[in-house]
Order: structure tokens, then sequence, then C-alpha cells
């Protein structure tokens, strides 16, 4: 996309970030069971969306990056998305639902069956690319 902010190297770091603590972490950021959960959950939150932006361009380029509200931004737009898509679940009992809703989440389930999360998926897929690109269309 010739954006000079990201190359191949930073957004795998934060890809695999959101996907190892999103799902976690949004679910514990709904739940608020605890301050430390709280306060885990948003050092996971910052550590994957943005200081880990920050401290590859200080690294990389010996300065603060110019765009890290952007980033910021933009990246907890995404990492929100992850940690919801990652914790729909689908139940006979419960339909589709949040599994970070569920009494005794997070407990080891097996995977919803695709069909029945697939449309979902592909909505919130969507409104996050809307929502990302809707200050490039105004």
């Amino acid at each position: 996309m010739n954006d000079p902010h990201w190359d191949a190297p930073i957004a795998l770091v934060m890809s695999l970030a959101t996907f190892a603590t999103a799902p976690w972490a949004v679910g514990a950021l709904w739940r608020h069971r605890s301050v430390a959960s709280v306060a885990g959950a948003l050092v996971a939150w910052l550590a994957s969306a943005g200081w880990s932006f920050d401290a590859y361009w200080w690294a990389r380029r010996g300065f603060y990056p110019d765009v890290w509200r952007e980033n910021l931004a933009a990246s907890s737009m995404l990492y929100l998305a992850a940690g919801l898509l990652w914790n729909l679940d689908w139940t006979p009992e419960r339909k589709l639902h949040l599994a970070f809703r569920d009494p005794d989440w997070p407990a080891q389930r097996p995977p919803p069956p695709f069909r029945r999360i697939a449309l979902p998926v592909l909505l919130v897929m969507a409104a996050t690319a809307a929502a990302l690109l809707l200050p490039f269309w105004l």
C-alpha cells in the first residue's frame, strides 16, 4: 500500500501479538472481574496495538513515530474486532453468542460449527473494514 510506516516485520509482530492476546483481553475487559485482570488486558491491548509499533519504529528510525495516535486508533479497532471474532461461539442452548459472556469463560470448548458463525464473522469483518476506510471516503 506504499505506507512508509508499515512493513512486513511490524505487521507480523502486531498480528501475532493480537492473535495471542485479543480473545482474552477483550473478554477480560468485558467481564472486569478484578483490577488485575483489567490492568493486564489493557497492557496486552496497548502492547499489541501500540507499543510494539512504537518500539519497532524507535529502533528502526531512532525517533518516536509521528503517527503513533493514528496507528493506535486503527490498530485498536482491529484488535477489538479480532477479540470479538475469536470469541464468537455457538451452542445449541445459547445459539450465537460471545464466549466471554459464558459463566465458565475461558473454559476450553470444541470450536463452533463454521456454518453457524460464518455470516456474523463476515459482518464483523466488513464493518471493521468500512470503519477503517470511512475517513478516506469523507
